[in-house]
């Protein structure tokens, strides 16, 4: 990320100088394509090489999901793994980038949108939880309220 932050901005910078524009300006700018080059094509590229180490090492990269909202916990398994988390330690609900993410005791559980046939079952989902959850953690879920819209 340092490297093609600083050399976009080298780049912006000599730009500049021999256009006989604002160096300083067309540095920043440099810089600025570097980050979004960096967020858009080096992290892509990072994501694609991780999953391909996995696929070697025999790791499947679909996996099978459950989640299940039970009066007492929220029961997440994903292939081999199970968590059971009591409502009195979830914290937090919100939306982040199509999953409805769970904080539980620090501890992330992710609901994928995609798994919603409907805004209305996403919707209800997202109800339910919340009715399971403390008074303090619907405070903090501020935007999965909303969402669901209950006050």
């Amino acid at each position: 990320m340092a490297v093609l932050w600083i050399g976009f901005g080298a780049a912006g910078f000599l730009v500049g100088r021999y256009a006989r524009l604002d160096e300083i300006l067309c540095a920043c700018a440099g810089a600025l394509v570097g980050l979004f080059g960096y967020a858009y094509v080096c992290r892509r590229f990072t994501v694609w090489r991780f999953r391909t180490k996995l696929q070697d090492k025999g790791t499947p990269l679909h996996m099978n999901l459950r989640m299940e909202l039970t009066p007492e916990a929220l029961v997440y398994e994903v292939q081999d793994i199970y968590h059971r988390a009591k409502w009195s330690g979830v914290s937090e609900l919100f939306p982040n980038r199509g999953y409805w993410i769970f904080i539980a005791q620090s501890s992330p559980f992710f609901a994928p949108k995609r798994f919603f046939a409907s805004e209305a079952e996403e919707r209800a989902f997202v109800r339910e939880a919340l009715g399971h959850m403390s008074e303090r953690a619907r405070a903090r879920s501020e935007a999965a309220v909303k969402f669901a819209g209950t006050a």
